[in-house]
């Protein structure tokens, strides 16, 4: 018989379960926390417990910090190490203690900010003369113990961290603290990658450097075997893998090389034609930006700055840009549209572009003066790349013109870093090429097929826009964009944060569609490929892929999210198959098919410094105005402790407070999934408080 203001969570047999109170909700780092629900997983791992309590305690001498402490009524002190008494003015005295493997069991189940900082011993639990537990005298106790004081208590519980033995164990914790950017030391047998900090791309790096110590492993292996020990037992060796080899004009259709170069000189100027080297097809993601560019022209390049001090010989940087595009194809890569396909012209690399511009006024005005300029006499059939110095009584800054068909966030850094040796005259490190890394993605595509053709059969693309409201019929459409930070948090069993956006994003487009299967696309690195040295190809691997989220209402939310990983990490060598090809192999969708909305989760710097002309310099994309987005693009990323969340759109397809009302709504239920782990997904939903079904169409 449940009671006004009871809280119940689905179990696995759809039966409720009353997990606490409503009102034991409190705010823990700006997350609404339910202490009942905390309760329940620590009896479960605490069985001997004969009563549990937790309660949001205010430490001594503080006013904003808070955390978690679990009161545990217990006669045994098994397990337990006791680190203190405590004692509050009536008498009330308790044991601080660390449960030994309480805390990681607890984290397997619940949120970093869910698991008790600190647990209580005591023989008998307080009550009120009405019989309930005296919760006030409880946080009286815990409120007797000083930050410094826990943080010592915490440092001593934990004990020495079991240290490699073997050399492949050594091997590898160097390697985790070379990714991590960690001291070998920190890194316990037992520490998991991805509590030290790693993500997916992390997981990326990590597998490239194993492959450089002859070792075999895959990013999605490292998510299932995260703890050294773990991995120990599955990594393979491998011999050396030579490079993909590729020939010239391989990936054409046969008999298409003499059509396509009879077609260039209508298109392009004749120094171009003069001198063709290759011409390859362009992946999905590449056509996307080609053509919005011929659409606006404006929207074609993006602009790299780095600064250098007085002492840059600029004939010398002027050689190390050429023979960077020496060096790159991609970078002397021309796209152009021939047959209603987007093809990439290789051109020769005598063709470069470096201009100076003495400037006297502030850098970033000039900076911005200029790509103005650049921008406008610039035209989509022209070589994307381009230099452009200014000389400023400070020093120097180059800007690099790209167009983001040629590079993704990955690329950048080697870019930049091998532009630093050329100029030291360095020598640069033989790697895979990006034709090298189509030929292999296209050889996988029947592999790929398969994956895809099982994953979507019998689905539908989500259409979400035409439902939403405020869209204008004006001719010019004006860009939609809006932002919101909200808590980041940790989640047990390795769900990472793009998970977590995910989900929230799939369970929004439930709610308001009414559809259970939803389907999105999802920008992701692309870099799964078997290819020796992935991590540092020079061009633009990123993909657009289609997500299927299956919305059960009784499921739990730690139970949906691990599904939702699992998609992704099975995905496996199927994720450079481009839409169009996803569309005629796997699907029956009309042709035309294309996503209404698309998420990506950032977490790679596109920022980094580097070494070049005596100094240190740190590269970093020239601000700008937010670009006319086709599509609903939600972005993420991670500053600090928050979530950084955006929203870009344009008034075609809805107004900005209908933007604004979609954020709300994306970030409450990031805060519910993340919180109530057993919820079920149904009452993650039922809660939003920002709800506008009535101004859907």
């Amino acid at each position: 018989m449940y009671k006004t203001g009871d809280l119940v969570r689905y179990d696995a047999d759809g039966n409720l379960v009353y997990v606490g109170r409503k009102d034991t909700q409190i705010k823990v780092r700006g997350q609404r926390v339910e202490l009942g629900e905390i309760e329940h997983h620590v009896q479960a791992c605490m069985p001997e417990a004969k009563q549990v309590t937790v309660e949001a305690i205010t430490l001594a001498g503080e006013t904003d910090n808070v955390v978690v402490a679990a009161f545990i009524q217990q006669d045994s002190e098994t397990g337990a190490e006791v680190h203190t008494t405590e004692e509050t003015g009536d008498g009330l005295a308790a044991r601080a203690i660390f449960p030994a493997g309480v805390a990681e069991k607890l984290a397997e189940r619940l949120p970093s900010y869910m698991v008790p900082a600190v647990f209580f011993a005591l023989p008998q639990l307080p009550t009120t003369t009405s019989g309930k537990t005296d919760r006030k005298r409880l946080r009286r106790l815990g409120g007797s113990l000083s930050a410094q004081q826990l943080a010592d208590m915490q440092t001593s519980s934990r004990g020495p961290k079991r240290q490699p033995q073997t050399a492949t164990e050594q091997t590898l914790q160097q390697l985790w603290a070379r990714v991590l950017n960690i001291e070998p030391g920190a890194i316990g047998l037992d520490d998991s990658f991805f509590r030290l900090g790693g993500d997916s791309v992390a997981a990326m790096k990590l597998v490239g450097e194993a492959r450089k110590q002859g070792f075999s492993m895959t990013v999605a292996g490292l998510f299932k075997h995260h703890k050294i020990r773990d991995l120990c037992l599955h990594l393979k060796s491998v011999g050396d893998q030579p490079l993909q080899h590729y020939a010239a004009f391989s990936l054409l259709p046969l008999g298409f090389k003499e059509s396509l170069l009879s077609s260039l000189p209508a298109i392009l100027p004749v120094s171009h034609c003069a001198e063709v080297l290759d011409i390859l097809p362009s992946t999905s993601f590449q056509e996307t930006i080609i053509r919005r560019h011929i659409r606006n022209p404006c929207q074609g390049f993006n602009y790299f700055y780095f600064d250098i001090g007085p002492q840059l010989h600029i004939p010398l940087l002027r050689s190390s840009c050429s023979k960077l595009l020496e060096r790159f194809t991609i970078l002397r890569t021309i796209f152009v549209e021939v047959k209603e396909s987007i093809w990439q012209i290789v051109v020769g690399s005598h063709q470069i572009s470096f201009a100076i511009f003495d400037v006297e006024g502030p850098l970033l005005d000039e900076s911005y003066a200029i790509c103005a300029l650049d921008r406008e006499s610039s035209s989509p059939h022209d070589l994307p790349t381009g230099f452009l110095l200014l000389r400023h009584s400070s020093g120097y800054r180059l800007i690099l013109r790209l167009s983001h068909a040629q590079y993704d966030g990955l690329s950048l850094p080697v870019i930049f870093n091998a532009l630093s040796d050329l100029y030291d005259n360095k020598p640069l490190l033989v790697q895979s090429t990006f034709p090298a890394f189509l030929k292999y993605t296209r050889n996988r595509q029947p592999h790929s097929a398969v994956y895809w053709k099982s994953l979507l059969e019998g689905s539908q693309m989500t259409l979400l826009t035409p439902l939403l409201y405020g869209a204008e019929k004006a001719e010019i459409a004006r860009p939609v964009f809006v932002q919101q930070r909200t808590p980041a948090v940790r989640l047990p069993h390795n769900l990472t944060s793009a998970t977590l956006i995910s989900s929230a994003w799939a369970l929004l487009n439930s709610y308001l569609t009414g559809d259970k299967n939803i389907v999105y696309g999802h920008l992701i690195a692309g870099r799964n490929s078997d290819v020796p040295g992935i991590e540092n190809v020079l061009g633009p691997c990123v993909n657009i892929i289609p997500v299927l989220a299956q919305v059960n209402p009784g499921e739990s939310s730690i139970a949906f999210m691990s599904s939702m990983q699992h998609q992704f990490l099975s995905l496996g060598e199927s994720d450079s198959m481009g839409l169009p090809d996803i569309i005629q192999h796997c699907t029956q969708w009309p042709t035309e098919t294309n996503f209404d909305s698309v998420i990506q989760f950032q977490n790679v710097d596109e920022t980094s410094e580097f070494e070049i002309a005596g100094g240190t310099s740190n590269f970093q994309a020239l601000p700008g105005s937010h670009d006319l987005t086709p599509t609903l693009f939600i972005l993420s990323y991670q500053q600090g402790n928050e979530f950084i969340i955006n929203i870009h759109g344009n008034t075609h397809l809805f107004s900005l407070q209908c933007a604004e009302a979609l954020l709300n709504m994306l970030c409450e239920l990031i805060k519910n999934l993340s919180s109530g782990l057993n919820t079920s997904v149904d009452l993650c939903m039922s809660r939003l408080s920002h709800p506008f079904n009535h101004k859907l169409k």
